[in-house]
């Protein structure tokens, strides 16, 4: 099957070459891949109505020069003056445009019991439902199981019968105080 592509490619090749282009009229070329031909115009050559150029003996190719003409180079003469480098000592004088610096962030001021909060490790937040503010601290025993108040580091939740993730304890809760006993104890 390569044999058969092979030799239907290299005919179609052959046929290609071997197409006898139509003679034109003078001043005109035929196209090797086509039948309809072309006028050839120089960009140089004369305007309308100007006499005509000798005309091309038939066979042989039109050439135009289409290079524009050269430019001389311009050498600086001595009254020419050339831009002169700056001294080394004159490079660190130059003045460079620095950025601005971003604003600090402006930071409010805290109040004495904010600062002794989180100088304790505490957490300063709001009291739900009020404007005021209160310092709750991480309990190292959160979870853990209890009977008392004094198993816990924080308070002992009687519902659950764990120690208190936080204290204090903000809005009302059921703990077990020191005995054993339950109250509700309600901080706002």
């Amino acid at each position: 099957m390569r044999r058969f592509a092979r030799l239907i490619a290299v005919v179609l090749l052959a046929a290609c070459q071997l197409q006898v282009p139509k003679l034109a009229a003078p001043g005109q070329q035929v196209t090797p891949l086509g039948s309809d031909a072309i006028t050839v115009t120089t960009l140089g050559g004369p305007p309308a109505g100007a006499a005509k150029p000798m005309a091309q003996p038939a066979g042989k190719p039109v050439t135009t020069n289409l290079m524009p003409p050269a430019i001389p180079a311009q050498v600086p003469d001595k009254a020419t003056q050339r831009p002169r480098p700056r001294p080394a000592g004159l490079i660190a004088q130059t003045p460079v445009a620095v950025p601005p610096k971003p604003p600090a962030p402006v930071v409010a001021p805290i109040s004495p019991d904010q600062a002794k909060c989180e100088r304790s490790k505490g957490q300063w937040s709001e009291m739900p439902n009020s404007s005021g503010h209160l310092c709750v601290h991480q309990t190292r025993d959160s979870g853990k199981s209890c009977r008392k108040k004094g198993d816990c580091q924080g308070e002992c939740l009687a519902t659950s019968g764990t120690c208190s993730p936080i204290i204090p304890l903000v809005g009302c809760n059921e703990i077990l105080q020191a005995d054993g006993s339950q109250v509700t104890l309600c901080l706002q």
